[in-house]
């Protein structure tokens, strides 16, 4: 070329206020060609690749840069237009064409063009050449940003992965904060195969696996302590019905414990009486066979309340016994509670480190969000979201042991009570086993009494003898009654603090059931099964 190109853009496509002079001398071809030549100096040392055309759209010169993008000698490119190097079905835009209409230079235009039947996205620069305001040439840069733009939709696809996960793993974490267990957590595979977003995919699926292996546990855990829980009913139902039959037993005895007295007292009164009237027959004989009948009926009258006491007595031993019977069976039933509450306490634990586990995840989860920098923002939401169910699901589990242990504290005072009162009421036993032994003593003795009445109708003499005899009996009744009324009082005791036993039983059983209660409203907010609906807020709420 033998034409000297000015323009408001040179090489670099930089704008300026110059306007281009007309050439019209010798010299000024000369300066031409030293200008071309310079031009081309400059055209080769760019990075970038450079086709420079004449006034017709017509490729003059290109750089070794661009013979190497677009795959042609520059010899074949010269006298082509810039359109027809980018090969066929690019639709490469004309953009010098635009450059001419407008008159300005045109910059960083990306598009994709096809090469050798390869797609390349580049970015193309047109700076128009200007000679007295018409268009006398021009130069274009074009850049291959094919690598460039592949990473950018990498990155935007591997940002959108990210999101659609996370936007599965919110929905997850929000289900399992709400108290459903039956949540799975899947990540779906990405749309592309590279490197970053497979690492993205496998870190995800192993957070995955680690928190359902965590549901799977609590869930299991939760299982075990419904079951127990309901355990724990069944026993303080039974505790409460045995405790009402062993106080309707313990009533029983108690108003055959206040018979056993009046009798007693009668007894006394009978035998206060015989004292009397032996004493009225050793004044006088005359009068013993006078008062012989009235003594024999008294006989009559002592034997049979000793064989009513007697009577009454066997059947209080007999309801003691059974109350005895009653209490072992509760303490036995209390003992088989202790056991499970201590399993429950040992699954507590287990829920306990689960939470630990959990946290450990969570702490795990956000130095891999941190990690990850603005990618993992929503990453370590996730992270705090299963940590703040993992610290609610350990203010559950230990308030579940608070319960556990007062339960257990109530159980052994129970145990201890009962203890006690078996103590008590087999002392009481104990007593009115030998107060029936005296009541047949006594029968006996009346029994002796009513033949030696018959004795004293036979001579005086055996009468007064008899009449010694009879005082002797008396004196001894009297005091055989002394004993069995002061037995009949400590059965009457020993029942009075068997009753407030049993009433402690019943009030322990009440708040065992209320205890048991509370236990199933922790669990109920938990969804165990598909179709059920977890309780409404945040467990640990209480």
């Amino acid at each position: 070329m033998t034409m000297i190109f000015t323009s408001r853009g040179t090489g670099a496509g930089e704008s300026n206020d110059e306007r281009p002079e007309p050439a019209s001398t010798a010299d000024e071809s000369a300066d031409g060609v030293d200008s071309s030549a310079l031009l081309g100096h400059v055209v080769d040392g760019l990075d970038s690749a450079v086709v420079i055309v004449d006034d017709r759209s017509e490729i003059v010169e290109v750089n070794a840069e661009a013979t190497d993008l677009l795959g042609i000698a520059e010899a074949d490119a010269v006298g082509l237009t810039p359109g027809q190097l980018y090969g066929v079905g690019s639709d490469a835009t004309p953009l010098f064409e635009r450059a001419r209409e407008r008159g300005d230079e045109i910059r960083d235009h990306r598009e994709t063009i096809v090469i050798d039947d390869r797609e390349l996205v580049v970015n193309r620069t047109v700076v128009p050449f200007l000679e007295d305001g018409e268009f006398a040439g021009g130069i274009e840069l074009v850049r291959d940003v094919t690598e460039v733009e592949r990473e950018r939709e990498r990155t935007e696809l591997l940002e959108e992965y990210q999101r659609s996960v996370l936007r599965d793993f919110e929905k997850t974490v929000t289900a399992l904060g709400e108290g459903d267990l039956t949540v799975e957590t899947t990540v779906p595979e990405p749309p592309e195969s590279f490197e970053e977003i497979q690492t993205v995919h496998d870190r995800f699926d192993r957070m995955a696996d680690d928190l359902d292996g965590a549901v799977d546990n609590v869930r299991s855990v939760v299982e075990t302590v419904d079951e127990l829980s309901e355990a724990l009913l069944e026993t303080g139902d039974e505790l409460s019905a045995n405790s009402e039959e062993v106080s309707g037993s313990i009533d029983e005895i108690g108003r055959s414990s206040e018979r056993m007295a009046e009798g007693t007292a009668e007894l006394l009164e009978d035998a206060r009486e015989a004292d009397e009237s032996a004493s009225d027959l050793s004044a006088s004989i005359e009068e013993i066979t006078a008062t012989m009948d009235e003594i024999d009926r008294t006989a009559e009258t002592a034997a049979s309340l000793a064989a009513e006491g007697r009577s009454d007595g066997r059947e209080a031993v007999e309801e003691i016994r059974t109350a005895v019977e009653a209490a072992d069976r509760i303490t036995a039933e209390v003992d088989d509670l202790e056991e499970r509450m201590a399993q429950a306490g040992e699954i507590i634990d287990v829920i306990s480190e689960i939470a630990d586990q959990t946290n450990l995840l969570a702490l795990n989860a956000s130095i891999e969000a941190a990690t990850a920098g603005e990618a993992g923002d929503g990453f370590a939401v996730v992270a705090n979201e299963v940590k703040s169910l993992a610290e609610e699901s350990r203010e559950s589990a230990d308030e579940i042991e608070r319960i556990i242990e007062d339960v257990q504290s109530r159980t052994d005072a129970v145990v201890s009570g009962i203890d006690r009162m078996n103590d008590d009421v087999a002392d009481g036993a104990d007593a009115v086993e030998t107060v029936v032994d005296r009541l047949e003593e006594i029968k006996t003795a009346i029994d002796e009494t009513s033949s030696g009445t018959a004795d004293v109708s036979a001579t005086v003499e055996t009468q007064a003898r008899d009449v010694q005899r009879v005082s002797t009996l008396v004196e001894r009744t009297t005091e055989q009654c002394d004993e069995f009324d002061a037995s009949a009082q400590q059965i009457v005791a020993a029942i009075e603090q068997q009753s407030l036993a049993m009433d402690q039983v019943t009030e322990i059983s009440s708040a065992l059931s209320q205890r048991v209660d509370a236990l199933n409203d922790q669990i109920e907010r938990f969804k165990l099964e598909r179709g059920e609906t977890a309780t409404v807020g945040a467990v640990g709420d209480d």
